[in-house]
């Protein structure tokens, strides 16, 4: 028995196969080779179906030939399940099955209870999967990687900034004052990448002091002396008492 997902399909083929937006050209796009699509076209006529019938959600049918094989299709993403031995994924079945309802559009039916059990099981097999990544993605391991993802980046940001002041301040900070907004804006962006947005919020402030008052230099040097120590601090934040390290990490931000 196969449970086969075929490859996606045109939007028109998933939701509305019972519609005239599949064309024969598109069921037989689904086989695996021309053998299977031409053994499958030759099936997709009534006589070669017991019991056929679709669902919102599903087609299925009875498949006569050398024996009776039951045959289903799920109409959200084109799943095929027959209980034939062939390795062709979809079988002959599936796509004959796809044809006759293409070609005579299935009676809707209450589903039999091999169809609702295939459905069943798979809905629970998907709803697993995602509880599975999603306790992945929220494990302990993945939080921790997470952790360190953000202090690298933290680190490299903070490595960025420290070079950024120490070019300011050996050009002179005569020169900051005739820095464009644009050019206190591209770093506190950076800081704001490096999820530090409470020293970018206090470049944002210093950029407002050159030219706003006579002693504008020693306010400029003492704010960036204040984001040198907050830098360093960060970067010994294991190193600080809880309550100094509470008071560092707020002033980061983030």
């Amino acid at each position: 028995m196969f449970d086969l997902l075929v490859p996606a399909a045109p939007r028109c083929v998933v939701g509305e196969l019972v519609s005239v937006g599949m064309s024969v050209e598109g069921v037989a796009a689904l086989a695996p080779d021309p053998k299977v699509a031409a053994a499958g076209r030759k099936l997709g006529v009534p006589r070669s179906w017991d019991s056929p019938g679709r669902s919102h959600g599903a087609l299925w049918g009875e498949c006569k030939g050398s024996a009776v094989y039951q045959v289903r299709v799920d109409l959200s993403d084109l799943a095929v399940k027959c209980s034939c031995p062939s390795r062709k994924h979809p079988c002959k079945h599936g796509i004959g099955l796809l044809f006759l309802q293409l070609e005579t559009p299935l009676p809707t039916t209450p589903a039999p209870d091999w169809v609702t059990d295939w459905l069943t099981k798979r809905a629970a097999s998907a709803k697993a999967q995602n509880n599975a990544v999603s306790r992945e993605a929220t494990g302990p391991d993945a939080k921790a990687k997470r952790a360190e993802k953000r202090l690298s980046r933290l680190a490299a940001g903070l490595d960025a900034l420290d070079l950024w002041m120490e070019d300011l301040v050996r050009d002179g900070l005569a020169a900051a004052g005739t820095r464009p907004t644009s050019y206190w804006e591209a770093q506190a962006k950076r800081l704001v990448d490096a999820q530090a947005p409470g020293l970018a919020a206090r470049l944002r402030r210093l950029s407002g002091l050159p030219n706003s008052s006579p002693d504008w230099p020693e306010k400029l040097l003492d704010g960036l002396g204040q984001i040198a120590l907050l830098s360093e601090a960060f970067r010994r934040l294991d190193a600080l008492d809880e309550p100094l390290e509470d008071r560092v990490a707020r002033r980061r931000g983030g």
